[in-house]
């Protein structure tokens, strides 16, 4: 089962250290939403995968989430050169 967005390692540190640190940032909020929305989207394709035994759907979809991860990768960079 996947876990929620504030479960994992990084969703941890987005709402302690990373809010504390970097909550004035303009490129944090973009980072929440797309961090939730990367949780959001494997739950729906572990949900095919599994519960649904459509796994073709769920591989048809991965070029969804290497968007959002690419997304994410770029707002990260983009709070890097604003805390520099």
């Amino acid at each position: 089962m996947p876990l929620f967005f504030c479960q994992c390692r990084f969703g941890q540190w987005l709402d302690t250290d990373g809010l504390f640190r970097y909550g004035w940032q303009p490129s944090l909020p973009a980072i929440e939403r797309l961090h939730q929305h990367i949780h959001e989207l494997v739950t729906e394709l572990c949900r095919l995968h599994t519960q649904d035994s459509d796994p073709e759907a769920a591989l048809a979809r991965l070029g969804e989430l290497h968007s959002l991860r690419d997304a994410l990768l770029e707002q990260l960079k983009a709070l890097a050169q604003e805390i520099r």
